[in-house]
């Protein structure tokens, strides 16, 4: 155990030897007091504790009256519940919406007086400006934050189930055909691009798996690529890696021949760029590297992109749509989606399914027309 000394208003939780847990928390009111909650699970101690802090603070900051604001409300949240409850990647990019979304708006009212039209409003400005997806996000997160607030009992109800949430159409996603991305493909050879979009299509892995992807994880004698890791970019540290999404995120991979030929003109390439670099050159193993052999920085690589979509004269997409474009493809040809769903790493068929419920529906009908010309 640690000889670090709490300070005030830090916890800590521990099991009993009756199986109980228990947090406690020094507290200030003059004197330095230790103050314990307990509960049969961590997760119902974690949220007792984070709680009993959050009243404890609220009680030295307000003196008892209510002029807690909502910024002041959720900071605490975020650190206290939050940070516990998600990943490191997904705490910081909620923290940074909040902050540059949430509190330049929201942040100055009292909590206790926070209504359904200061949401409203917000809401609404944020529909103008964002995409739906991020509206979408951010109201949720406001959402999740408020119903921490009801059951600590600050406020007697969730203002955000009062606002009405306007019909929003969804960018549709845009998806290759077959000659489609054979041709880009063929074209990004000139970029260097072509054996990462050909593994992206192929594959379907996500970007940062992509980026995290190394040599010591390709097996071109049995054709086999190995997703163990994945790269994120964190606020202040940069490019990190990870572990992959999901449990099932870590997967095996069969590769075609195809693919193996150009990862094997890969190696060659990354040959030369690292003759290029000489001093410059950090050797991390990396299939994909960039000039000097660290990871690809995201804006650099989707410049590229940008770039290279122009010149070949395809639709304007997402690099995660050649995401997409396997799974429409691969069920397009009548591969099962619990195949599909091995190779994309999705925690459950229900996703693959639900995702591309378009494609699937068009497999029932091709299969129901052949079964029934089967009946004379």
């Amino acid at each position: 155990m640690s000889g670090k000394r709490r300070g005030s208003g830090e916890g800590g939780i521990t099991q009993r030897k009756d199986g109980r847990w228990q947090g406690s928390f020094l507290a200030e009111n003059g004197v330095r007091r230790k103050k314990y909650v307990y509960g049969k699970t961590r997760k119902e101690v974690q949220e007792k504790l984070a709680r009993a802090i959050y009243q404890e603070k609220q009680g030295t900051l307000t003196r008892g009256d209510a002029r807690q604001t909502v910024q002041q409300f959720m900071e605490h949240w975020f650190v206290n519940v939050h940070k516990g409850a998600v990943r490191e990647k997904t705490y910081l990019d909620h923290l940074s919406r909040a902050k540059n979304h949430i509190y330049p708006l929201l942040g100055h009212v009292r909590l206790q007086k926070l209504s359904v039209q200061h949401v409203q409003e917000w809401y609404a400005t944020k529909c103008g400006k964002l995409a739906v997806s991020t509206v979408d996000l951010l109201y949720a997160l406001l959402h999740t934050a408020l119903e921490t607030a009801v059951q600590w009992e600050l406020v007697p109800r969730n203002v955000c189930d009062g606002v009405k949430k306007g019909k929003k159409v969804a960018r549709e996603a845009v998806t290759l055909t077959l000659p489609q991305a054979e041709h880009l493909i063929h074209l990004a050879q000139d970029d260097h691009l072509d054996a990462l979009i050909a593994t992206a299509i192929l594959t379907g892995m996500r970007l940062g798996e992509l980026r995290g992807l190394k040599w010591s994880d390709l097996d071109t004698e049995h054709k086999i690529l190995r997703v163990r890791r994945s790269i994120t970019d964190l606020p202040g540290k940069g490019p990190v890696e990870v572990e992959p999404k999901t449990k099932t995120s870590k997967r095996d991979i069969s590769l075609p021949a195809f693919l193996v030929d150009l990862l094997k003109a890969q190696r060659g390439h990354v040959l030369s760029l690292r003759l290029a670099a000489g001093e410059r050159w950090h050797d991390h193993d990396l299939v994909f590297p960039s000039s000097v052999g660290t990871v690809q920085g995201t804006k650099a690589l989707f410049t590229r992109w940008k770039a290279l979509l122009k010149r070949t004269g395809l639709p304007d997409m997402r690099f995660h749509e050649l995401r997409h474009s396997t799974a429409t493809l691969l069920l397009g040809m009548g591969v099962h989606p619990h195949v599909v769903r091995e190779i994309l790493g999705h925690s459950d068929v229900k996703i693959t399914l639900g995702t591309y419920s378009h494609v699937t529906a068009e497999m029932e009908r091709e299969a129901m027309e052949k079964f029934g010309g089967q009946f004379r």
